[in-house]
Order: structure tokens, then C-alpha cells, then sequence
């Protein structure tokens, strides 16, 4: 308030000095509009700067997806390499392993009559198969004959109701009806696909019948080559595969790095620009939150040591790389979690400043974060993948666990052909339910056709006799109005009558009095007697005419009410009984809707379970398949042994010759035997020592990841404490700036107070000139508006600055003034 009066005073003393005044005030004018131009700059230069950060970044990313493409076709060229080379080896062993049958076949001629006979008995068997195989086509064939007959039956009967109705479908009904065709052609479909199949079995029944069991076992020892042969191949293909695992590994960490140096500028940005109670409010849930997470860590740490005493190495090699990998995900979901959050918030800051232009760089950054994170999660899944993939061995163990795999096989291929059975039972249970459904839809759809007739019967009954009504009453209006008229007619004609009489009889009676002399008194009584007469008889007829009309009416009121009680009596009991009609129309047609909706529902769990049987019959159609492609390797197996055979008959007369070479062949044999056992020993040897060295290996690297899992929790926790000490930082510098920012408004209003002091005490300064203590402030003022600083501002960088301005603005009013 005083400082308001001073103003007050200086401006009524200073009236000559209003115009520099005036113009200081435009120059503050001009130095805000300066500042607004120079914000635009800024505005205009962080524009600029955000340009260039897309363009780097969209060459970063050329150049990256440039990089992925020459990785990933230089490892597609490998592959296709490799692949080649273990074809060739394939090769090479395959014919290898036909010159050792072709061997082993010249050895067993010798006992080709124990054959024979086998071979005899496996032919009566197969005969008889052929024959339960035959019978079982037959009456497949004629089921499926009788079902297609079934169905045409149903279709036939829905198109002769579709012809009746075709145009009246209402209701459920007619949607039932509409919706009919495109199932059963999904019937048919499936029916015909069901023939398809059932014929392919068949054929391939008869193609495995054929063959005998001598055929079986020979194929039996096949199959057992290539199992070896396949176990080579794989234990070759995995070192070559964990070479490729560990480019995806280096890969995946590289687009991690990326990410991370994009996720880090927009944080600094953000820590920057927010507010004060947004930091305290994230401070306070950054504390809870590792607080709770430091006590669920805690318990699972506790459980975890519980379930790892039970465990061997090998379990808790493969526990701790899952382990690992769950709390890579977990760290990325919470890291992704925090960005969105960041940017939400962020979104919600430049909302409230108002600002759009950053919105549409964040876009670009967002979709650049989520194709990399999309990248890591596919390059997670294919190393989650190898890790569940066994490693291939080439031990004994593994041909025996691919043995006890085949013989599972061939259980589930019996329990399939089980199933097969049962689900042919079922169909031809869900074939007559079907035709059960269609004959009750049938049912239903034409009671609820005869309801809507019935429906529609008894409202046109309602129309007619509202019509009926309702004319009935326009005559009764009509006569009652006809006879009012005619009841004001007649009195209107009497009440004329009696005019008329009256002055009739006032005439006569003027006449009369006229004519007749005033002497004879008694004629003008006996005049007024009869006058007086005539009015009494008119009177008399009047009333009994009136009565006459009353009793008429009276009579025709009492006709028309009781004709209208006999009318409304007999409407009530027609409308009760449309009434209770109605009443029991409705509880037929929700009757008849539930058993539709229950109808609905069989129908709609009948179709699940042809979907069911559909998909089943498909995996069947897989498996039959894959047994067809068997067959026809023993197919040409059995060729083969065939043509060996012919041979081996041709080469009987050389049997004895051969014997000789035979007998050294095999003591040679049993010589590379004795070799290869030894070079199986050491093998065993070798392997016993690398498997100790690579679980010491483990040893040491389950050391090493405790000590920097313990290094990863500290440094955890400083992260955590720098990141306190810069919010704490951050909004201690916001504090200070706000201070300087009200410190600097301060001085600017007690510079513009001493600017006008200066300019009403220089304004009296041939006055002021005997007061010297008031001539030395004014001295001190000078030297403060020209910028000379004093000794006491001299240490503080903020009154130097002060000062500056003042002398600056103490310039600028002297030039004015001059």
C-alpha cells in the first residue's frame, strides 16, 4: 500500500515528466516482444534439432535392417550348405548300408526252406485278413449308402416345407429354414470326405496285409539303421546350431543396446521438464515398489533354495538358464511398463504446456521401440526353443529312447485305429440324431406357422368387430339426433300454435271491445271467461302433448341402453374369450420357443461335435498318410528282397564254393569288430572326461553367477540412489529458479521505483541544491543507473547484474529526458 501511495504522489508532482515514463513502458513492451520472437527461435531450433534426430535415426535403421539381411542370408547360405554336405553323407551311408544287406541276404540263403514254410503260413494268415478286410469295406460302404439315403430324405422333406412356406418364414423358423442348405452341404462334404478316407485306409489295410512278417523284421532292422544314421546326422547338425544360437544371442543384445540408447535421451527430457509433485508422487511408488519387490525376491529366494537341494548338476544347469531367461522377460516387461508410463505422463506435460510438436517425433520413436522390442521377443521365443530342445548324444541311450519312441508310435497307432471304431460308432449316433433334430424342427416349424395363422385369424375377428362397434354407435348417434329434431320440431310448431292463438284472441277480444259499448258489462265478463277457457284447453293440450314426447323418449332411452348393455355384455365375452385365447396362445408359443432354443442347442453341440470328429478324422488322414508313405518303402523293400532272392536261387550252385570266402570274410569281420570296440571304449573314455570337465566348467560358471548376481543387485541399488539424488537435485534447481525468478520481478519493481525517484528529486534539483545529504543519494543513484558498482554488490553475481540493469535502463531515461 505505501508503495502504491508514492506512485500516487510522484505522479501528481510529476506531471511534466509522464511522457518519458510513457516510453520506458513501450521499451519494456519491445523487450518482451523480443523475448516471445526469441522463444519462437528456440521452438523453431528445437524443431531442427528434432529433423535431424529422424533422419539419423531413419538411417540407423536402414542401415540395421541392412545388417539383419546380409546376417540372416549369409546364414541361410551356410545352412543350405550344411544341409547339402549331410545329404551327400546321407547318400554315401545309404549305399554303404545296401552293400551290408546285400551281404547279409548272401549269407541267410541257406536257410530258405524254413522261410518257405513261414512264408506259407503268413499267406494263409494275410488271406484271411484280406477276407475280414473285404467284409468290413462292404458293410462300411453300405452304411455310408444308408446314411447319404438319410440325409436326402431330410433334405427332401425341408425343400417340400421350404416350397409350402416359401412365402411365410417367420419366426425362428424361417431363420432355421434359410440357414438349412449351406449345412447340410457341410454334411455332405463331410460324408464324402469320410468315404474318401475310409477307402484310403482300406487300401493301405490291404497293402500292410500282403506283406509277410519275414518282410516286417528286415524292415524292422532298416528302420534301426537309419535310426543310428539319423542320430549321427543330428549330433552333427547341433554343433552348427549352437554356432547360429549364439549369433541370435549377440543379435539380441545388440538390439537391446539400441533400444536402450533410444529410451535414454527421452528419460533425460522428461526428468527435465516435469513437475516437482509428479517426481515426490514417482519417488514415493519407485520406494514402495522395490521395497515390495525386495520382499517377494525375499520368499522366492527362499523357495528357490528349498527346490534346489533336491536337484542334480544337469537339473540345475537347465533351472538356472530357465531362471535367467524369466527374469530377462520380467526386467524387459517392467522396463516397457516404465516407458509407457513415461510417455503417458509425458503426453500429459505437453498437453498441459500446450505444445503439439514433439507429439509427432514421439510416434515415430514409438513404432522404431516397438519393431525392436517385437524382434527381442521372436529372438527370445527361438532361444526359449533351443533351450527346450534336448542335445543330441551319440550314446546308446538316445537309439534306445528312439526305440521306445517307435514302439509308443505304434501303441498310439493301435489306440487310434481304436478311436476310429468309436468315432464311427458316434457318427452313426449323431446321424440318427440328426434326422431326430430335423424331424422335430420340422414339427416345430409347423405348429408355429398354424399359431401365426390362428394369430392372425383371431386379430382380423378383433378388427371386425371393433368396425362393428363402432358403426353401431354412429347410427344410435344418428337416430337419437333425428329424433331430437324431430321432438324441437313439434314443439316449436306448438309454441307457434300458441302465438298464434294469443294474438288471435287479442284481436278479437280489441274488436270486441271496440265495438261493443261500455253499458253492457256482463257480455265483456262472459268475453273474458272464454278467453280465459281457451287459454286453460291450450295449456291442458300442450302438457299432454309434452308428456306424450317424454314418455316416447323415455321409452326409446331405455330400448337404447338396454340394447347397448346387450351389445357391451356381448362384446365383454367376446374379448374375454379372444382374451384367454390369446392367453393361451402365448404360453404354446413360449412352450414351442423353448423346445426351438433347446432344439438350437442340441443342433449347435451336435455341430461341435463333427467339428470335433472333423478334426480327428483329419489327424487321422495325417497318420494314414504317413503309414502310406511306409508301406510303400516296404513296398519297395519287398522288391528289392525279391530280386535278391531270385539272385540268391541262381547263386545256390556256388554256395559251397563260396563258403571258404565267407569264413574269412567274417573272421575279418570280427576282426574291424574288435576295433571298433576298442574305438567305442575310448570313445566312452573320452566322453566320461569331457563330461567331467564341462560339469567343473558348470561349477565354476554357478560360482561366478552368484558373485554377479550379488554385483547386479548393488549396482541395483546405486542406480536406485542416483536416480533419488537427481530427482532431489532436479527439483532443488526448479526451487532456486522459481526464487531467482521472484527475486528478479522484485528488483525490476524497485528499480522502476528508483528510476522515478530519481527522475521527481533531478526534477527538483535547483531546489535540492542547499540539501547536500540529498544531493549525495541522488549521486549514488546516478552512479547505480549508469552501471559504476558499488563495493557492496561487488561480490554477488545476482546485484551485479541488478546493477547492470539498472545503469542500462538510468541511460536509456537520460536520452529520453534529453
Amino acid at each position: 500500500m505505501g508503495s502504491e501511495e508514492v506512485l500516487g504522489s510522484s505522479a501528481v508532482i510529476m506531471d511534466p515528466t509522464i511522457s518519458p515514463c510513457n516510453g520506458s513502458m513501450v521499451q519494456l513492451m519491445d523487450d518482451g516482444e523480443e523475448n516471445e520472437n526469441l522463444g519462437v527461435d528456440l521452438l523453431n531450433d528445437l524443431d531442427l534439432y528434432l529433423e535431424d534426430i529422424k533422419d539419423r535415426l531413419t538411417i540407423s535403421r536402414v542401415v540395421s535392417d541392412s545388417v539383419i539381411k546380409g546376417i540372416v542370408s549369409a546364414v541361410e547360405q551356410e545352412a543350405a550348405q550344411k544341409i547339402a554336405e549331410k545329404e551327400l553323407e546321407l547318400i554315401r551311408l545309404k549305399k554303404g548300408l545296401h552293400l551290408y544287406i546285400v551281404g547279409s541276404d548272401d549269407g541267410s540263403v541257406c536257410s530258405g526252406m524254413r522261410q518257405e514254410q513261414k512264408n506259407r503260413k503268413n499267406e494263409l494268415y494275410s488271406h484271411t485278413l484280406q477276407e475280414s478286410l473285404r467284409n468290413l469295406k462292404i458293410d462300411v460302404k453300405g452304411q455310408l449308402t444308408n446314411l447319404k439315403k438319410e440325409i436326402h430324405k431330410v433334405k427332401g422333406s425341408y425343400s417340400m416345407r421350404r416350397r409350402n412356406s416359401s412365402s411365410e418364414i417367420v419366426g425362428l423358423g424361417g431363420i432355421l429354414l434359410e440357414k438349412v442348405p449351406d449345412e447340410w452341404s457341410d454334411v455332405d462334404k463331410m460324408v464324402d470326405g469320410l468315404g474318401t478316407t475310409l477307402d484310403s485306409f482300406c487300401k493301405h489295410a490291404e497293402d500292410m496285409v500282403h506283406f509277410p512278417k519275414s518282410l516286417f523284421f528286415e524292415w524292422q532292422q532298416e528302420r534301426e539303421f537309419q535310426a543310428e544314421i539319423e542320430g549321427l546326422f543330428y549330433s552333427n547338425g547341433s554343433a552348427s546350431w549352437l554356432e547360429k544360437v549364439k549369433e541370435l544371442s549377440s543379435l539380441r543384445q545388440e538390439l537391446d543396446a539400441i533400444a536402450k540408447s533410444l529410451s535414454v535421451p527421452e528419460s533425460g527430457q522428461l526428468i527435465s521438464h516435469g513437475s516437482l509433485e509428479h517426481r515426490k508422487s514417482s519417488g514415493h511408488h519407485f520406494s514402495n515398489g522395490n521395497h515390495d519387490e525386495s520382499i517377494i525376491t525375499m520368499l522366492e529366494n527362499l523357495e528357490a533354495a528349498e527346490l534346489l537341494k533336491d536337484k542334480n548338476k544337469e537339473e540345475l544347469f537347465h533351472y538356472l538358464k530357465t531362471e535367467m531367461a524369466k527374469m530377462k522377460r520380467d526386467h524387459e516387461s517392467e522396463v516397457q511398463k516404465i516407458t509407457e508410463e513415461v510417455f503417458s505422463l509425458k503426453g500429459a506435460f505437453l498437453k498441459e504446456r500446450g505444445s503439439t510438436l514433439p507429439g509427432r517425433k514421439d510416434k515415430d520413436f514409438d513404432t522404431l521401440r516397438k519393431k525392436i522390442r517385437e524382434v527381442i521377443l521372436k529372438l527370445d521365443n527361438i532361444l526359449i526353443e533351443n533351450e527346450k530342445v534336448p542335445a543330441m548324444s551319440n550314446s546308446a541311450e538316445s537309439l534306445d529312447t528312439m526305440k521306445d519312441r517307435l514302439e509308443s508310435l505304434r501303441i498310439e497307432n493301435c489306440e487310434l485305429q481304436d478311436l476310429l471304431e468309436q468315432k464311427k460308432k458316434e457318427i452313426k449316433l449323431l446321424s440318427s440324431q440328426v434326422s431326430d433334430a430335423a424331424e422335430k424342427t420340422l414339427q416345430h416349424s409347423w405348429t408355429e406357422v398354424n399359431l401365426f395363422r390362428m394369430i392372425k385369424n383371431l386379430k382380423s375377428s378383433i378388427e371386425d368387430a371393433h368396425i362393428e362397434a363402432t358403426i353401431s354407435e354412429h347410427l344410435y348417434k344418428l337416430l337419437l339426433k333425428e329424433f331430437m329434431g324431430q321432438i324441437k320440431c313439434f314443439s316449436k310448431e306448438s309454441d307457434l300454435e300458441y302465438n298464434i292463438m294469443e294474438g288471435s284472441s287479442e284481436i278479437i277480444f280489441r274488436e270486441a271491445v271496440q265495438n261493443v259499448k261500455p253499458a253492457s258489462k256482463l257480455e265483456i265478463e262472459d268475453s273474458d271467461m272464454e278467453s280465459i277457457i281457451m287459454q286453460g284447453v291450450l295449456e291442458i293440450g300442450l302438457q299432454e302433448a309434452f308428456k306424450e314426447a317424454e314418455e316416447k323418449l323415455s321409452s326409446l332411452n331405455l330400448k337404447y341402453i338396454d340394447e347397448n348393455e346387450s351389445r357391451l355384455s356381448l362384446e365383454r365375452e367376446a374379448m374375454e374369450k379372444l382374451e384367454q385365447e390369446i392367453h393361451l396362445l402365448t404360453a404354446t408359443i413360449k412352450e414351442k420357443d423353448k423346445l426351438v432354443l433347446e432344439s438350437v442347442d442340441e443342433l449347435e453341440k451336435q455341430k461341435e461335435n463333427f467339428e470335433l470328429v472333423s478334426q480327428e478324422l483329419d489327424s487321422l488322414k495325417v497318420q494314414t498318410n504317413q503309414q502310406g508313405l511306409l508301406t510303400e518303402n516296404l513296398r519297395k523293400t519287398a522288391e528289392e528282397r525279391s530280386r535278391l532272392l531270385a539272385a540268391s536261387q541262381e547263386k545256390l550252385s556256388l554256395v559251397e564254393a563260396r563258403e571258404r570266402e565267407h569264413r574269412e570274410e567274417l573272421a575279418s569281420t570280427i576282426v574291424l569288430v574288435n576295433g571298433l570296440s576298442r574305438a567305442v571304449t575310448d570313445f566312452e573314455s573320452r566322453a566320461t572326461k569331457e563330461i567331467k570337465r564341462k560339469s567343473l566348467g558348470l561349477e565354476n560358471l554357478n560360482s561366478q553367477f552368484g558373485s554377479l548376481i550379488q554385483k547386479v543387485s548393488i549396482l541395483k541399488r546405486t542406480g536406485f540412489l542416483y536416480k533419488k539424488n537427481l530427482e532431489s537435485r532436479c527439483s532443488d534447481l526448479q526451487k532456486a529458479e522459481a526464487e531467482v525468478d521472484l527475486l528478479g520481478d522484485k528488483v525490476e519493481n524497485l528499480q522502476s521505483l528508483l528510476e522515478k525517484i530519481y527522475i521527481a528529486l533531478d526534477h527538483y534539483s535547483l531546489i535540492l541544491k542547499h540539501y547536500p545529504g540529498i544531493t549525495e543519494i541522488l549521486k549514488l543513484i546516478r552512479r547505480e543507473l549508469n552501471g559504476e558498482s558499488m563495493t557492496a554488490y561487488t561480490h554477488d553475481p545476482a546485484s551485479s547484474l541488478q546493477s547492470n540493469a539498472f545503469g542500462s535502463n538510468a541511460k536509456k531515461f537520460e536520452d529520453k529526458r534529453v
